[in-house]
């Protein structure tokens, strides 16, 4: 709509205790980062204890390869004991 301010999604993520790993919790639209913070304090940070809170904009997150294979078996024949051959004891 024209005359509309443009709104930005910031991702919120939250770190319960310290140490813990970061969560995504949610996002805010916002027209600046001051703004998303001050969203994000005010969703995320009431209800449950919270020692960090992270916001990134939409825009600043780079996506690694869409659905690209990551992870899954790796080659451990090496764990194997049949590549140890020894005369006299079964393989």
């Amino acid at each position: 709509m024209p005359g509309t301010p443009e709104q930005n999604v910031y991702y919120v993520f939250r770190r319960q205790d310290s140490g813990a790993p970061l969560t995504e919790v949610g996002s805010v639209d916002a027209k600046n980062a001051k703004l998303a913070r001050m969203y994000a304090r005010e969703n995320y940070a009431r209800r449950k204890k919270t020692t960090n809170l992270v916001v990134v904009c939409e825009e600043d997150m780079n996506e690694i390869g869409e659905g690209a294979a990551y992870g899954g078996s790796l080659d451990k024949s090496y764990r194997e004991d049949a590549g140890y051959d020894v005369e006299g004891f079964p393989a």
